[in-house]
């Protein structure tokens, strides 16, 4: 049976992207992205689901601090609405009555407009749906949580507000990243996603993107990880591209690329969610 780790609950975006992508699968709650992770490379499960980005509050950090050492590739995306509300533990609590709202930071700076109106504190939690079991379990009346309607619905806990989030139209992109690669996949609009690194020199970054402007690949996502410290030699770059290694223009980009810079890590080629079209 396909087995598939993530970071949460039931009910939690993570839990509900990797039922999307595997239908009928095992699913593995962990506590964090890490374990997530870990779970597939100790061939617990196949796949860990975890998300990346956020289209109103940008990347996710933890995701993008261990993508370089991940060594794990990436094999499908899904783009996934988000919608968040605030639940607290029963009726007869009313807004006036929180001091405290907890979830994870991600959906605490999406939501952020409702909670700046609101004179309450901000406490992070490891995953929105783990906010909404704590707060079942530890049956606090002065504490709302913003997470799913599946998470406050599995958890019992009373809908104060709805669709809290700062913008309608809010995605989240997860990834789902396994020991092997798509190689035999035959992909429809394929997507892939490299790290480079580059010595930090005038125009060095000009220089490299070059080789995919020359041979005609779109480039659909750009971002660096400078190392801290004034003494900086070197520069990674996260890049999302359209196409994959059986596309003749990317062969050749690639091999562009790997003449100018210090390191090359392909993260895999993977079918891109139809949203972004």
């Amino acid at each position: 049976m396909l087995n598939v780790s993530y970071c949460g609950r039931i009910g939690s975006f993570s839990h509900e992207a990797a039922v999307k992508m595997f239908p009928n699968a095992g699913y593995k709650p962990c506590d964090t992205f890490i374990e997530a992770v870990n779970m597939v490379k100790q061939n617990i499960v196949q796949y860990a689901v975890i998300p990346i980005e956020n289209s109103t509050a940008g990347r996710v950090a933890e995701i993008h601090n261990i993508l370089p050492t991940l060594n794990l590739k990436i094999n499908k995306e899904k783009i996934l609405k988000i919608t968040h509300n605030l639940y607290v533990l029963n009726s007869n609590i009313t807004l006036n009555d929180v001091k405290t709202v907890e979830s994870h930071p991600q959906a605490l700076m999406q939501c952020s407009n409702f909670l700046d109106i609101l004179p309450v504190r901000r406490e992070n939690a490891l995953n929105t749906a783990i906010a909404a079991e704590d707060l079942a379990k530890h049956q606090k009346t002065d504490t709302a949580v913003i997470c799913s309607k599946t998470a406050g619905d599995f958890y019992k806990l009373h809908l104060l507000r709805q669709e809290i989030q700062n913008m309608e139209d809010n995605y989240t992109t997860f990834i789902a990243v396994s020991k092997t690669e798509n190689s035999e996949q035959v992909f429809t609009n394929p997507l892939t996603s490299i790290i480079f690194t580059l010595t930090n020199k005038t125009g060095g970054i000009y220089e490299a993107l070059g080789c995919f402007a020359r041979n005609n690949v779109n480039l659909l996502k750009l971002e660096s990880y400078i190392p801290t410290g004034i003494n900086a030699k070197h520069a990674q770059f996260l890049l999302t591209f359209q196409g994959c290694n059986k596309n003749e223009n990317v062969n050749t980009a690639l091999s562009e690329l790997l003449n100018i810079t210090n390191e090359v890590k392909n993260l895999g080629s993977y079918e891109a969610d139809l949203k972004r079209f």
